[in-house]
């Protein structure tokens, strides 16, 4: 949830409360409490449903396709250290059977925090100071 944030148990409590009491329909409730009113529904569906208006558990994401070739990574990394992302993903899909692409390889390389090492040999990026 990069920069959202759940509504706090209260709240939702607060506001489920003042619904199913009748002291106020769903809609005023949403302009009371600050909160859309599709949120206010499910919160009062889930309340009536399971007897908690909490919000569910994280459910995870897609799991890592290339979590299972981590050592043949490490390795690729290790005997070729300037190896460009595209040869990486050749390596991996050699060795370990799995297709990726130079993003997917990327974002695996960080979390493994293994470096981006490049060759002497390549010429400097950016200009330089004179």
């Amino acid at each position: 949830m990069s920069g959202m944030t759940a509504y706090s148990i209260d709240l939702r409590e607060r506001v489920v409360a003042s619904v199913e009491g009748g002291e106020c329909n769903i809609p005023e409730a949403a302009r009371r409490y600050k909160v859309s009113e599709p949120s206010i529904e499910r919160w009062v569906a889930r309340k009536r449903k399971t007897g908690s208006c909490a919000p569910l558990p994280h459910a995870g994401g897609p799991a890592r396709k290339l979590a299972t070739a981590e050592a043949v990574i490490r390795a690729a990394v290790k005997a070729q250290p300037d190896a460009t992302l595209q040869e990486l993903c050749e390596r991996v899909e050699k060795e370990a059977k799995i297709q990726s692409d130079p993003s997917m390889m990327y974002r695996e390389l960080v979390r493994l925090k293994l470096p981006r090492k490049k060759s002497r040999s390549m010429p400097a990026s950016g200009t330089r100071q004179v």
